[in-house]
C-alpha cells in the first residue's frame, strides 16, 4: 500500500458511550446501550449525501428569496463581497460570525445579500455515513460552532438545546454528546443561516475577473459566474482511496466514510450469499475501522458474515489523549506552529501524529479487545485480524476482489485475501484547493515543498497581480497544525480570525464603512 505523505490524513475519533434514546423531528433514535465503545473519525465536514438524521421539518435546502432564485439562472456577474466554497461546519462557523455581527449592527443588513456560500450538495450533512447509534463526539461540547468566539452567539450548542427544549434533559446526562445530536445541531445552525447559502452549486474554478480587475476574482460554477472581492475555501477533505483500489467497482469496494449509505446493500449481499458467509475485509487501523467491524459482527449472525481486519502496522494502536498532549488542539499551538519554519513545522507535525490519527483511544482499545476475546470464548470464529501486512496489488476475480499481501515481518509474499466486499477506512486527503486554484496558479505562492503558502491569519499568499483576499478555512494543516483540518476543536477560533480579516477588508471596500458598534463613520470635511 502506498505510504501517505506526512500531511495525508488518516482518522481520529469519537467514542461510544451508553446513552438514552433521543427523539429528533418526530423520529426516535434508540442509542444502543453497549459495554463496548466503537469509535469513528471526528472529521470536519465531508460532503457525501444528506444526513440520515432528520434535523428539522424542512429536509430540503433553505428557502431562497425571489431575488436569489433569479440569480441562480443564467450568467451571474454581480459582485459579492465574499464568495465561500463549501458549507460544512468550518464555513457555517464563519457565516454565524457574519450573522451575529449583522444582528449586532457591526455589519450592515444588506451584507446578507453580499455574501454567498456555495455548496455542491443538496443539503448540509455532517458525517451522515458514520452516525451509528451509541457513538459520540470526542471533544468538549463548548468547542462548537460559536462558543469560543462568542458565548452569547445565537449559534452555540447551548442555544440549540434551548430551542429544541432539551437543555435540562441534556444537562442531566453526564456523558459526551451523541454524534446523532451533534449532527442535528450542525443541521440546525445551517438552516438558521439559509439565506447565505446556495445548495446544489458545485464550484469548478477560481480565476481572474474577465475584465482584468485584480481586486476581484471570478468564481465559476455549473450555473454561472460570481465576481468576488473576497473568496474563502472551506471545501472539506475528499476520501482517500489507495492506488490499488482505484479501479475496483463500487459494488466491491467503498470508502468507510459513507458506510451507512451502502449498509443496506450489504444486507442484500448477505441474504444473497446463501449457504456461505459474506467475506468483508476492512482496511485501516483507525476508529471508523473499529466501529464498522463491531457493527458488522453484531448486525449479522456469525454464520452469515466473516470480517477480516487488515492492518499495515499493529492493530488499533492507542493514541495519546493526555491533557498535556491535548494542548496542540488549542489556539496557542496554531499561533506557534504558524510562526515556525516550514521544515520545523513538518517535524513537529510528524511528532503530533500519535495524538489523534490511525488509532483508537484507551477505552475503545480495551473494549474492542474484550469484545473479540469474549467472542473466541463463545467459539465464534468469524473475525480475523491480519496485522503488519501490506497490500501489493488488487485483482478482480468474478464478483470478488483478491488482495495480494506482503508480510512486513518476513518481507515475503503472504497468502492472498479473497473478499466479497472491501471497506476502505483509509482516511482523507486535501485535494480541492490545488484543483480550484489552477486558474491562478501563476499568482499563488508556495513553500519549498510545493505546499500552499498561507499567512498566520489564514490568508493565501498571492502575487500583487491578485490582490483580492483568498481565505483558507480547513486547508491549513501544514501551516497551522494538526488541529486545523479534521477537528472541531478550533473551528470557532478559526472563524473568528478569518472573520476579522474579512471584516477588515469589508470596511475598506464599503462606501460607508461602519465601526464595530454599527455607527456609520462620519465623513468630516476640513474646516
Amino acid at each position: 500500500m502506498r505510504v501517505p505523505s506526512p500531511f495525508f490524513r488518516s482518522e481520529h475519533g469519537i467514542s461510544r458511550h451508553p446513552s438514552p434514546s433521543v427523539s429528533i423531528d418526530g423520529r426516535r433514535y434508540a442509542l444502543r446501550r453497549s459495554w463496548r465503545r466503537p469509535c469513528a473519525p471526528d472529521r470536519a465536514f465531508q460532503p457525501t449525501k444528506p444526513a440520515l438524521v432528520r434535523d428539522g421539518s424542512d429536509r430540503g435546502p433553505p428557502t431562497m428569496s425571489s431575488v436569489e432564485n433569479a440569480k441562480m439562472t443564467g450568467s451571474i456577474d454581480n459582485t459579492h463581497e465574499l464568495v465561500c466554497i463549501g458549507f460544512g461546519p468550518a464555513a457555517i462557523a464563519v457565516a454565524a460570525a457574519i450573522e451575529d455581527n449583522v444582528r449586532a449592527g457591526s455589519l450592515p443588513p444588506d451584507m446578507r445579500h453580499k455574501v454567498v456560500f456555495l455548496e455542491k450538495q443538496s443539503s448540509t450533512a455532517w458525517q451522515g455515513g458514520l452516525l451509528l447509534p451509541g457513538t459520540n463526539i470526542n471533544h468538549n461540547h463548548y468547542r462548537d460552532l460559536a462558543t469560543p468566539r462568542d458565548p452569547g452567539s445565537a449559534f452555540t450548542f447551548a442555544r440549540y438545546l434551548k430551542t429544541q427544549g432539551r437543555l435540562f434533559e441534556h444537562g442531566a446526562w453526564s456523558g459526551a454528546v451523541s454524534r446523532i445530536e451533534w449532527s442535528d445541531y450542525v443541521g440546525w445552525a445551517a438552516r438558521q443561516l439559509g439565506q447565505y447559502v446556495r445548495y446544489g452549486e458545485a464550484v469548478e474554478a477560481i480565476g481572474p475577473a474577465s475584465d482584468g480587475e485584480r481586486r476581484t476574482l471570478a468564481v465559476t460554477t455549473g450555473k454561472g459566474r460570481y465576481r468576488a472581492r473576497q473568496v474563502m475555501l472551506a471545501c472539506g477533505m475528499e476520501p482517500f482511496l489507495p492506488d490499488q483500489f482505484e479501479a475496483a467497482p463500487n459494488h466491491l469496494a467503498r470508502h468507510a466514510g459513507t458506510y451507512l449509505y451502502y449498509r443496506k446493500e450489504l444486507d442484500e449481499r448477505v441474504r444473497a450469499a446463501a449457504g456461505r458467509p459474506l467475506h468483508v475485509a476492512i482496511v485501516g487501523s483507525g476508529l471508523s475501522a473499529a466501529e464498522i467491524m463491531h457493527d458488522l459482527l453484531t448486525r449479522y449472525e456469525p454464520e452469515r458474515i466473516h470480517v477480516t481486519s487488515l492492518h499495515r502496522g499493529l492493530p488499533f494502536r492507542q493514541y495519546d489523549m493526555s491533557q498535556f498532549s491535548n494542548q496542540i488542539y488549542m489556539p496557542p499551538e496554531a499561533v506557534r506552529f504558524s510562526a515556525a519554519t516550514p521544515a520545523a513545522r513538518r517535524r513537529i507535525f510528524e511528532k503530533s501524529w500519535a495524538t489523534n490519527f490511525s488509532g483508537v483511544d484507551a477505552e475503545c482499545s480495551a473494549q474492542e479487545w474484550n469484545f473479540l476475546y469474549e467472542r473466541r470464548l463463545m467459539g465464534l470464529s468469524n473475525a480475523t485480524i491480519i496485522d503488519r501486512h501490506e497490500i501489493e496489488a488488487v485483482q478482480q476475480i468474478g464478483e470478488q476482489l483478491s488482495l495480494r499481501l506482503r508480510d512486513i515481518m518476513t518481507e515475503a509474499p503472504a497468502a492472498p485475501l479473497e473478499a466479497d466486499f472491501v471497506i476502505l477506512a483509509t482516511g482523507y486527503r486535501d485535494t480541492a484547493p490545488d484543483r480550484l486554484l489552477s486558474g491562478i496558479e501563476g499568482e499563488v505562492e508556495r513553500e519549498y515543498d510545493g505546499l500552499l503558502a498561507i499567512t498566520p491569519d489564514y490568508r493565501l499568499k498571492t502575487s500583487g497581480r491578485v490582490s483580492a483576499p483568498i481565505w483558507m478555512n480547513g486547508h491549513c494543516e501544514h501551516t497551522h497544525g494538526i488541529a486545523d483540518t479534521q477537528s472541531f476543536s478550533l473551528i470557532a477560533y478559526k472563524a473568528e480570525k478569518i472573520f476579522e480579516g474579512i471584516r477588515s477588508h469589508l470596511q475598506a471596500s464599503l462606501p460607508h464603512p461602519v465601526d464595530q458598534h454599527g455607527d456609520e463613520k462620519k465623513q468630516m470635511s476640513a474646516a
